[in-house]
């Protein structure tokens, strides 16, 4: 069963609601008019992280973005690890709650990795994405080296505390999280996170339309790489574009132009709905 409520937010343009999932509660909140646009949260899991690029898509677009479970304003259980796969049902219960049909995904960092879960577990419920430098070292050639690279920032954390860890992190992947906003990544969802593989063979089998991209800043990178390798397993287009792993932050509006050019490629593939 879920719980929906509106918060008391609400405004011209759309408001704050949250949704009880699965023992927790999940924060999101909506604006804009035309398709629902689903933006999933990489490491933080905060909601404000794409709130500038949702300012700019809310003329196309019907933007929901949430604070991931046990981040932010969402609650839950923070003491076990939080898989992708719960992680991927909670962004399914909020399109349901938002009750205005499937929706387009846009997934960046380990937010494009819940995207792909997403999209194998509820593929009724997407009519297109887009999955950007996903967290998904399991797919390179190198992937026994980079679980040894997350297993020692797993230590670091244990040992040393969120700072430590986290300047290893910034390290690996180029980029830098407030200390803060890390808490829960570096202990709960790293490990997961780092772990995790997509089922190829059933994204395949499920036909979501989608592209797959990666900032020219980046390309050498653990998530650049992932992104090619996720648009080599599922057959869909790879575009390199603009910025780096948080461009959408740096400059939301330049990033918003290519991010709807990367939808509409979406929409222009057979499969979309």
């Amino acid at each position: 069963m879920i719980a929906f409520a509106h918060l008391d937010t609400a405004h011209a343009f759309g408001g704050t609601a949250k949704i009880c999932s699965e023992g927790a509660d999940i924060v999101y909140d909506y604006e804009g008019e035309g398709p629902l646009l689903l933006m999933v949260p990489g490491a933080g899991g905060d909601a404000r992280l794409h709130a500038a690029l949702a300012r700019v898509l809310r003329r196309r677009y019907l933007v929901v973005r949430h604070d991931r479970r046990c981040n932010a304003r969402s609650t839950g259980d923070r003491n076990r690890p939080l898989d992708v796969a719960q992680h991927a049902r909670d962004a399914a219960a909020v399109i349901e709650a938002m009750e205005s049909g499937p929706a387009y995904v846009f997934g960046s960092g380990a937010g494009g990795a819940i995207a792909l879960q997403l999209a194998s577990e509820a593929p009724d419920l997407v009519r297109g994405m887009v999955v950007h430098e996903p967290l998904l070292p399991s797919l390179l050639s190198d992937a026994a080296a980079w679980q040894t690279v997350f297993g020692r920032i797993e230590a670091a954390v244990e040992a040393q505390g969120v700072g430590p860890a986290a300047r290893l992190l910034a390290g690996v992947t180029g980029v830098r999280h407030p200390d803060a906003k890390l808490d829960i990544f570096l202990r709960r969802e790293l490990g997961p996170f780092s772990r995790f593989v997509p089922d190829m063979a059933l994204l395949r089998r499920n036909k979501v339309a989608m592209v797959a991209a990666a900032g020219h800043l980046n390309r050498q990178a653990c998530e650049a790489r992932a992104a090619v390798c996720v648009a080599g397993a599922i057959g869909c287009p790879f575009h390199t574009i603009g910025g780096g792993s948080l461009a959408f932050t740096v400059d939301p509006a330049g990033f918003a132009v290519e991010l709807e050019a990367l939808l509409d490629r979406v929409k222009a593939q057979p499969n979309a709905r």
